[in-house]
């Protein structure tokens, strides 16, 4: 009977102590990311204008996220933030692209100013007529 009631209490100890952590592996953070080159791309006459935008993340984890952007007047501000998904991350520091689609409807000049990691920019202007 001492032997059974050690076994159960044994079993129960070692099923309560395992604990998920999963909830805690999928926390997401972003992080900026600074522009390392800017290229536009030739579009049709009347669309949007795209450029093309390089970046370095810190791992093989990291990824796009999403843009931040800035608007002064005429002015864009556009910065990159980046994601880190995944527990095993290839240690080398990749270099990522993503489109950045600029559309407005009110004709103008407009300057978009991608920041740089060293905190200056890659400096564009569209027309729009």
């Amino acid at each position: 009977m001492k032997k059974l009631v050690m076994m159960l209490f044994m079993i129960a100890a070692i099923l309560t102590s395992c604990d998920n952590n999963d909830a805690a592996t999928n926390v997401q953070d972003t992080f900026f990311a600074g522009v390392n080159s800017v290229t536009e791309i030739p579009v049709d006459f009347n669309a949007d204008a795209m450029f093309k935008l390089d970046f370095y993340v810190n791992n093989g984890c990291g990824q796009f996220a999403s843009f931040d952007e800035t608007v002064e007047g005429n002015t864009r501000i556009i910065k990159v933030l980046t994601k880190y998904e995944g527990e095993i991350c290839t240690m080398d520091i990749p270099l990522r692209e993503i489109i950045y689609p600029f559309n407005v409807n009110v004709a103008g000049t407009y300057t978009l100013k991608f920041l740089k990691t060293d905190g200056t920019y890659f400096t564009e202007t569209v027309v729009v007529e």
